[in-house]
């Protein structure tokens, strides 16, 4: 729920690095949100930060186009 925008609690029960564990886990699993998207192909090649288009992601979906699946997501600093 806390991944969607919603309120997250940890359990005070938990050790301090299961709750950093916890954390981490769903702050690395936020959903971007963006304005104006940009869209990919999964064959498509990522040059330059150029290609970003002043986007913090580029969404990769099966034909690069908005109305197909969604496969993933990659920014600048994705390996």
């Amino acid at each position: 729920m806390a991944s969607l925008g919603g309120l997250g609690i940890v359990h005070s029960n938990l050790f301090a690095a299961d709750q950093s564990s916890v954390v981490c886990f769903v702050e690395s699993r936020r959903i971007p949100i963006l304005s104006a998207p940009t869209f990919r192909a999964p064959s498509d090649r990522i040059h330059s930060l150029d290609d970003f288009e002043s986007c913090p992601y580029v969404l990769v979906t099966q034909s690069g186009s908005a109305s197909s699946h969604l496969l993933g997501k990659r920014s600048p600093r994705s390996n």
